[in-house]
């Protein structure tokens, strides 16, 4: 097929090859977008629009190293570019360059003080380092700009769930649920921070709703059989945690609460029996 960027354009016709090759990134094809935006650096090296949206290209097919290079170049041509400097932030992140990546989001929210979605990859780059206090602050800031914002909410349940501020993370992960009921963040977030307040009943449902809408998983049925058991539910505890161990047989940390309960139930033989598997599997590793 003839690509529609063989022949090279005048300089007035830059602007209409930077949308054209927008548009094919907007539809998601990507190797056509790359193709436009080098044709403009061609003839403009320094656009910073071109070396952005290349940038991106490149961090939608994970070259990190690639698109921060071409990300730095379009903060060099234009240093007050908010998108350039998010872009940026966001490659550097998601290469592991946490302190640089830091740096990009601050640069520019001192430019566009309201920007949620560079506030949210802020507070999550601060969750990654540990640093949950500052977190918090960050995605509080994050929902003042975007309040409909089901994953703000969720992250900020998050950020204050690890920072001990449970009433907040439990009221967060609800607003959350507000915006997209069938949120799987936030539903899991509800139940952990229900965990937290002793609240077995909300943990119970928001565990329960997370495996109805997104379906089984060991972490799930882990969950909901910790609760159960924190109820005195031993048996229905047991049936759960038995399911969490069948999805993730090696998981000791399943096998070691399914063992607990067994015993309490007096069915000492299967939990010797689960122990012994999991511990045999350590021992190869």
């Amino acid at each position: 097929m003839r690509s529609r960027f063989l022949t090279p354009p005048p300089a007035k016709g830059v602007f209409a090859v930077l949308q054209t090759a927008a548009a094919a990134h907007r539809a998601g094809k990507l190797d056509e977008a790359l193709e436009g935006y080098e044709r403009v650096l061609r003839l403009q090296p320094r656009n910073s629009e071109a070396l952005r949206l290349k940038g991106s290209v490149l961090g939608s097919q994970k070259k990190w190293s690639e698109a921060i290079t071409v990300l730095r170049a379009a903060v060099q041509a234009q240093p007050k570019s908010v998108e350039a400097l998010y872009g940026l932030g966001n490659a550097l992140q998601s290469h592991g360059d946490l302190g640089e990546a830091e740096l990009a989001y601050r640069q520019a929210l001192q430019l566009r003080p309201k920007f949620p979605e560079a506030l949210c990859n802020l507070g999550n780059l601060l969750m990654a380092m540990n640093r949950w206090a500052e977190a918090v602050v960050v995605h509080r800031q994050a929902v003042a700009a975007k309040p409909a914002w089901a994953t703000g909410w969720s992250n900020l349940s998050i950020a204050c769930r690890e920072s001990g501020q449970i009433a907040e993370a439990v009221s967060a992960a609800r607003s959350a649920l507000d915006e997209d009921p069938m949120h799987r963040d936030a539903l899991h977030g509800l139940g952990r921070a229900s965990e937290k307040a002793e609240d077995w009943p909300t943990a119970l449902m928001a565990f329960r709703k997370l495996a109805m809408y997104h379906g089984p998983s060991a972490e799930t049925h882990f969950r909901i059989g910790g609760v159960l058991r924190a109820q005195g539910h031993e048996e229905q505890a047991a049936t759960e945690l038995a399911k969490a161990a069948a999805l993730e047989p090696h998981n000791a940390d399943i096998a070691q609460a399914l063992a607990a309960v067994l015993l309490s139930l007096g069915r000492g033989g299967e939990a010797d029996t689960g122990v012994a598997r999991v511990g045999s599997v350590a021992a190869v590793r």
